[in-house]
C-alpha cells in the first residue's frame, strides 16, 4: 500500500513512510501544495527512545516544517510527543489518556483538523473516551468519556477541530477539546457503514439505517439537525461531499459510480477508477480520492467538484 495521504492546512501531506537505506534508519514525508507544483519533501533520522511506548503508532505531519507529532500506546495508556530534525528521539510531551491500549479490543484510531492544529485520539471503539492533543503531542483540555462505543467508526476532520462518528453517532469536538456537538438519532445502521463529510455549517452523514432506506442527516456547528430520506440507491457508499444543496456520493455500484443528488433529484454517472480509490476528508464541498497505484511510484489525486 502506498503512504496515506492527509488534507492539511489547504495542502497535501503524503506520508510519513519509514526507510532504511545506506544512510541508516529514517521517516520521510512529503508536503504538496494544492495544484501539486510545489513540493517539500522532510526526513528526520529517528535515533529513539520510546520510554516503553509503541514507536510510530501515529505519525502525524501537522505543519508544513520538519517536525512530526506522535501518539503512542502501552499498558499505562496513551501518550503523545513530537519528534524533530534538532531532536530526534521520541519526546514525550504528555499523557492523554490512562485507557490502557488493549481494552478496546481492537486499534486505535487518530486524525488530525484540517488546519493542523488538533488531532482526536480515540483508543478503541468500546473505550468511550477521547482525547485531543496539540501540534507538541500535549493534551489540550481535559480527556471526554461517552457511552460505550460500537464497530463502525471513523475520524472526521474539522476546519478547527475534530470528530469522530460512531454508526451514526456523531461527536464534534472543538479546538479547546471540548464536545461541541452529540448527535445520535437512536437508530442503527444496517449492512454497511455511513459516509460523512464537512458541509457549510456543519457535518453531513449519509446512512444505510434498519428501516432498509437511505437517510441524510445534516447536523450544525451549534447542534441543529436535519434529516431526509433519499430514493437514491448509492449502493455501498465509498466518499461523500455536500455543499448547499447539493450532495455527490462516490460509490462501488457498478463498479465505480458518482451519485448527484439536488433537490431529491439524483443523476449517476460511471467512475470505473472507484474500487482502487481511497477517498481523503476534506473541506466543505470538497471530495479529493488518491487514485494512485500501490505498486506505482506516481500519485494521482482527483478532485471532483460539488458545485452546482
Amino acid at each position: 500500500m502506498p503512504a496515506l495521504v492527509k488534507r492539511v492546512m489547504g495542502a497535501f501531506v503524503v506520508g510519513p513512510w519509514s526507510v532504511d537505506d545506506d544512510s541508516g534508519v529514517h521517516t520521510d514525508w512529503l508536503w504538496v501544495s494544492d495544484d501539486g507544483k510545489e513540493q517539500v519533501k522532510y526526513s528526520i533520522a529517528i535515533a529513539g527512545p520510546t520510554m516503553g511506548y509503541s514507536p510510530g503508532t501515529f505519525l502525524f505531519a501537522m505543519s508544513k516544517s520538519p517536525q512530526l507529532t506522535w501518539v503512542a500506546g502501552s499498558v499505562d495508556g496513551y501518550a503523545g510527543g513530537f519528534i524533530a530534525e534538532d531532536a530526534p528521539d521520541y519526546t514525550l510531551t504528555d499523557m492523554l489518556l490512562k485507557t490502557r491500549y488493549n481494552e478496546g479490543r481492537s486499534s486505535a484510531l487518530a486524525g488530525i483538523s484540517l488546519d493542523g492544529e488538533r488531532g482526536l485520539i480515540v483508543p478503541g471503539p468500546y473505550t468511550g473516551a477521547f482525547a485531543t492533543f496539540a501540534r507538541d503531542g500535549s493534551l489540550v483540555g481535559a480527556a471526554q468519556v461517552a457511552e460505550s462505543l460500537g464497530t463502525c467508526w471513523r475520524h472526521v476532520p474539522t476546519e478547527h477541530g475534530n470528530a469522530f462518528l460512531q454508526d451514526i453517532h456523531l461527536w464534534e469536538f472543538s479546538a479547546s477539546g471540548e464536545i461541541l456537538v452529540d448527535y445520535d438519532p437512536g437508530r442503527s445502521r444496517k449492512d454497511t457503514c455511513p459516509v460523512v463529510a464537512l458541509t457549510d455549517d456543519g457535518i453531513a452523514i449519509l446512512a444505510y439505517e434498519e428501516d432498509s432506506s437511505w437517510h441524510l442527516h445534516r447536523v450544525g456547528h451549534n447542534g441543529s439537525a436535519s434529516e431526509e430520506l433519499w430514493e437514491a440507491r448509492p449502493g455501498i457508499p465509498l466518499a461523500l461531499a455536500s455543499l448547499g444543496d447539493v450532495a455527490l456520493v462516490v460509490s462501488h455500484l457498478d463498479d465505480g459510480t458518482l451519485v448527484r443528488v439536488k433537490d431529491g433529484e439524483a443523476e449517476m454517472f460511471p467512475l470505473p477508477e472507484v474500487p482502487s480509490a481511497r477517498a481523503i476528508p476534506a473541506e466543505p464541498g470538497k471530495l479529493f480520492l488518491d487514485l494512485s497505484d500501490p505498486k506505482g511510484a506516481v500519485r494521482e489525486i482527483v478532485e471532483i467538484g460539488c458545485a452546482d
